[in-house]
């Protein structure tokens, strides 16, 4: 379980990052 929790949460950081590049 705790693999896909940190597939989520890297996930979540790619997209906050992409954001914030933007």
């Amino acid at each position: 379980y705790v693999l896909k929790r940190i597939r989520l949460a890297r996930q979540t950081d790619r997209c906050r990052r992409s954001a914030h590049q933007e």
